[in-house]
């Protein structure tokens, strides 16, 4: 990530559910200074239960200092758990709408708006795998292929609905406190 000389990072988590497909999680960040939007880390593990998944969450969350955790609500049950005993937090990820999001999403990929860094790659992976059902899409219906998968992508979609990175405001340039600039810039 940029390295700036103030304002704050903000992560976020987003945790799609999944035990034999996988869950995946997905760590995104902005900045107060920073027009963009990063995900520094996104994975994926099969065979996670509930605990186990809170558990995951909880090392990112240590590790991270995570402001909000989106969860793909699709299970509510498994969101109570996890908020109720586990202690998440978490909310439950936007799921309307879902392709003209990504269609918005992918106009800030174009723009350069959104960055994947190194240690992303299941999500470039994804990204650069999934399709839209051919048979489904000549009845006028706009789904991604059921072959593909799509854990991190949700992931990073659900995190990019809950992330402010486009009111991040360019970092001013400091003068020294007695310059001229200085007491310019201050009248």
């Amino acid at each position: 990530l940029p390295i700036y000389e103030r304002g704050e990072w903000h992560y976020g988590l987003a945790i799609d559910l999944g035990f034999t497909d996988a869950a995946s999680f997905t760590i995104s960040a902005y900045h107060d200074h920073d027009k963009c939007l990063y995900f520094p880390l996104s994975y994926k593990k099969p065979g996670l239960d509930i605990t186990a998944t809170a558990e995951e969450a909880q090392g990112l969350m240590a590790k991270y200092p995570v402001e909000h955790v989106i969860i793909d609500g699709s299970a509510k049950q498994a969101v109570e758990e996890l908020n109720n005993r586990h202690r998440l937090g978490a909310i439950p990820a936007e799921k309307t709408e879902k392709f003209e999001h990504i269609d918005i999403m992918n106009g800030e990929f174009i723009q350069g708006r959104i960055k994947l860094g190194p240690d992303a790659q299941p999500l470039k992976d994804e990204y650069a795998g999934l399709i839209v059902d051919e048979r489904q899409l000549s009845k006028g219906k706009r789904i991604e292929h059921p072959g593909c998968h799509n854990h991190c992508a949700d992931g990073a979609l659900y995190r990019w609905r809950h992330t402010w990175q486009y009111l991040s405001e360019k970092l001013k340039a400091t003068h020294p406190k007695h310059s001229a600039a200085a007491i310019e810039e201050r009248m």
